[in-house]
């Protein structure tokens, strides 16, 4: 599954709220380029929140299922369900087509996108949070072990100046 425990950029991209505010941003102002006002009418509000828990149960059950009949950890499965709920980019892509075809309304497409914003933040402190209770095997402390002494062998090799004759 990787590092369950990143470092440097890893962790940046995890964990790091510009991320999020950014990928938020982006549906966000796609939202608002279609008309995401409509989300502040009354019904609309409790149709995104019974959207967002039904597609995050969904997409976390099904993640869970595979990764642990794959064979991964309890844990591990537990962390990729939770890493697999943001896929927010995709909903609202397939979305913009089917309100472009015809296929869903504009209160639909609305609440969509508000999924998409939604399960986007929810979903690195989610993430972290599973993550950091994933234990370490020793293959994998091995494995980790060994890509340091590469970075180090490739970050000497870059900083060394090349002497040609």
């Amino acid at each position: 599954m990787g590092n369950p425990h990143p470092d440097g950029e890893d962790r940046r991209a995890i964990s790091g709220f510009d991320e999020r505010a950014v990928h938020a941003g982006v549906f966000w102002d796609f939202g608002l380029d279609r008309g995401f006002d409509d989300l502040a009418r009354s019904h609309l509000p409790a149709i995104a929140l019974v959207l967002v828990l039904i597609a995050s149960v969904g997409k976390f059950a099904g993640a869970f299922a595979g990764a642990y009949w794959g064979g991964l950890a309890r844990r591990e499965a537990l962390a990729l369900g939770c890493a697999m709920n943001a896929r927010g980019a995709t909903e609202v892509i397939v979305a913009s087509i089917g309100l472009s075809m015809g296929v869903l309304t504009q209160n639909l497409y609305t609440v969509i996108v508000a999924m998409a914003v939604i399960t986007t933040i929810i979903m690195p402190p989610t993430l972290r949070w599973t993550l950091n209770r994933v234990a370490l095997t020793p293959d994998e402390k091995a494995r980790l072990e060994k890509e340091d002494v590469e970075k180090r062998v490739l970050s000497r090799a870059r900083a060394t100046p090349c002497r040609h004759r």
